[in-house]
């Protein structure tokens, strides 16, 4: 049986690994499909045909989209899947990717001011796209030696609440983009639902067009695993899954082969033309 992993991230996001290094422990691991879910950012179908086509693996355009409720602190992360039109998703997209940039731009100023030695040139070339990530800043402070790990203290201390570099943005909301994925022929996908505790959205994403719920993720448990079969089944939705790999920038996500699915389990997504 083929095995698919079908949440990872690469550098046109927010991890260290590019494209290339992700399809490499893929193959290495025993993975035949991969899905790249680049944060907000839309897929380079162009460059996922010729990586196919070369390293002879398959690749499901994908993308993961983000929501936050200020009220409650809880957050969703939406997957589209073979979505044919992205103009729809893209105008919530460009929206969130303005303001992380600003976001992130105004953190390295403020490190600057307490004394850092970081710019914004070597923050951008951690990245392959113009998207710049809070991981991207501790990235390179790790990489100079100025801070001993990635995720550790110092990040609780600045960029956390309560932080001198702690800012929110504005995202749309869940409906908001299971919606576009729908309008532009997608599949949209609640995805790690254990990590964020927010099996309550189910029942409206699905009216909005929900199609299927992430099972596999390592922040999903024995307990949440049996909730999204529970839903899954109740909703008739498919569940699909992942590593969720960052790279060294993972900070709930596995590794390439850990976790994955089979292909039986998410047929639709590789029958529709």
């Amino acid at each position: 049986m083929l095995k698919a992993d079908m949440h990872t991230h690469t550098l046109r996001s927010d991890s260290s690994n590019s494209a290339v290094d992700t399809i490499q422990s893929a193959l290495r691991n025993g993975i035949d499909i991969l899905s790249f879910v680049d944060h907000d950012t839309i897929p380079n179908i162009a460059r996922e045909m010729q990586l196919s086509k070369e390293y002879k693996i398959t690749i499901i355009s994908g993308i993961e989209c983000e929501w936050m409720d200020y009220e409650t602190g809880n957050a969703a992360h939406i997957l589209g899947y073979r979505i044919k039109d992205y103009s729809y998703i893209k105008k919530l997209c460009d929206s969130v990717i303005e303001q992380r940039n600003e976001n992130t731009i105004n953190q390295i100023k403020i490190l600057q001011k307490s004394g850092y030695d970081i710019s914004v040139e070597e923050v951008t070339q951690s990245t392959e796209e113009p998207c710049l990530y809070t991981q991207n800043i501790l990235y390179v402070l790790w990489k100079k030696g100025m801070i001993r790990e990635l995720f550790g203290e110092f990040n609780q201390k600045i960029f956390k609440k309560g932080g001198i570099a702690y800012k929110t943005i504005e995202y749309p909301k869940t409906e908001q983009i299971v919606e576009a994925i729908v309008k532009g022929g997608g599949f949209a996908v609640l995805a790690h639902p254990g990590q964020q505790n927010n099996f309550y959205l189910i029942e409206d994403l699905v009216k909005a067009g929900l199609s299927g719920i992430e099972l596999i993720h390592p922040s999903n448990n024995v307990k949440h695993r049996e909730l999204v079969k529970k839903y899954a089944d109740k909703y008739h939705l498919f569940m699909t899954g992942g590593s969720d790999c960052h790279g060294i920038l993972s900070k709930s996500g596995g590794n390439i082969g850990d976790y994955y699915i089979e292909v039986n389990q998410v047929e639709d997504l590789f029958t529709i033309s």
